[in-house]
């Protein structure tokens, strides 16, 4: 693609960012960078050539059946790993973050990190909804950590979370998408996440949600100030006005 090409993508982009009442979170998007080596492990993938993940989370394994988060290949990819410390960053305190620069300053690494959240249910009284959730390791582990967790899938199925907390077969491309979400958890979420990983499943007839449409579909469902962390809407870490 030419520069003259990349460049109008990315005007189109932000200009939808605008039309959907979004905003680049430009502070958060700094602490991921700040981070960005604190939560992340190098460990063997799922992947039988015994690939390595440089984006995977540990200190879950006892609710991943033994899996860290962002070990997998097809399924809890490094991207879950990613999405998940992008959210982090997002629903802590700035006190919760200040706590977490003297744990490493005192010498505490990540897998510690984790332990002492999860110790004190950090999230506790937060609300995300995870859209593409698949096996929903991700949403496993934010309620690990005290939020509430919602999870939705094209396909049918378990997704591990409560029942009462996943929506599955729905097609995230319906035109009712937004009327069956609501119907079954409300809205005002404080985060809107979205991973998901082309193709979907063999023999499906869904498609991955292009940027707009998941921009309308983050704007319908967060709270003035939630947060959107969309693989599809251009990978940053957007805010809702």
């Amino acid at each position: 693609m030419r520069l003259e090409q990349l460049l109008q993508a990315q005007n189109e982009l932000l200009a939808s960012y605008e039309k959907w009442g979004f905003s680049i979170a430009f502070e958060k998007k700094e602490l991921f960078l700040e981070f960005y080596k604190t939560f992340f492990s190098t460990v063997k993938t799922s992947d039988k050539n015994n690939e390595e993940s440089d984006f995977a989370v540990v200190g879950f394994e006892d609710i991943l059946e033994g899996n860290t988060l962002g070990s997998g290949v097809y399924r809890n990819t490094g991207m879950s790993g990613q999405h998940f410390v992008r959210s982090l960053l997002c629903l802590l305190s700035p006190k919760q973050i200040s706590d977490i620069r003297i744990s490493l300053h005192s010498g505490l690494g990540g897998t510690e990190i984790i332990r002492n959240l999860r110790s004190a249910q950090a999230l506790k009284g937060k609300s995300v909804i995870d859209l593409g959730s698949g096996v929903a390791y991700y949403a496993r582990a934010l309620n690990a950590l005290g939020a509430e967790a919602f999870t939705v899938d094209g396909e049918e199925g378990s997704s591990g979370v409560d029942s009462s907390h996943h929506l599955s077969g729905l097609d995230l491309n319906a035109d009712d998408a937004v009327e069956m979400i609501t119907e079954k958890f409300g809205r005002d979420f404080d985060l809107c996440n979205e991973i998901i990983i082309a193709p979907l499943g063999y023999g499906t007839q869904l498609r991955t949600p292009r940027a707009e449409k998941m921009l309308a579909l983050g704007s319908a469902l967060l709270k003035p100030q939630g947060y959107l962390v969309s693989n599809e809407a251009g990978k940053e870490i957007l805010i809702k006005k």
